[in-house]
């Protein structure tokens, strides 16, 4: 008789859901990480402007150019402001996911773990299911005559 797992239809489903929990936190981290590219483009380009302002000084400069020098700063300041609101909710979001993956992972392992026990105690069962059949056979044979 072949080993049956009656929870295997739930092993399989808490196997897809760590994988689909996995999924999750891989695309957080991946928008993370493109946020903190942007986050690191918006800061090159404050440093490219602060240095434009500077040259500009110097160079003495109308104020129409210097108001849009200093317009342009403050949009880019906004905007790698709000980038970086948006990494920590992404961070937030990607510690919560975390926890929910090794929620799910420990559900799966338990299933697993359940899934080991009852396939170690099925072949040791085997064995001495085979181990009496063949102490039977051998009583058979060398029965002796009487």
């Amino acid at each position: 008789m072949a080993f049956h797992f009656p929870f295997e239809v739930l092993l399989r489903l808490r196997k897809s859901v760590e994988r689909q929990q996995e999924m999750l936190l891989v695309a957080l981290t991946q928008q993370m990480d493109q946020v903190q590219r942007e986050i690191d483009k918006a800061e090159s380009w404050l440093k490219v402007l602060s240095q434009r302002d500077s040259a500009t000084l110097h160079e003495g400069t109308a104020a129409s150019e210097l108001h849009f020098f200093t317009d342009c700063h403050d949009t880019v300041e906004h905007l790698r402001q709000s980038l970086k609101n948006e990494y920590v909710k992404l961070r937030e979001a990607h510690c919560r996911q975390r926890s929910v993956l090794e929620h799910a992972r420990r559900d799966r392992e338990v299933i697993e773990e359940l899934r080991q026990r009852q396939l170690r105690t099925y072949r040791e069962e085997e064995k001495r299911a085979e181990q009496r059949r063949l102490d039977d056979m051998f009583l058979m044979l060398n029965r002796t005559p009487r």
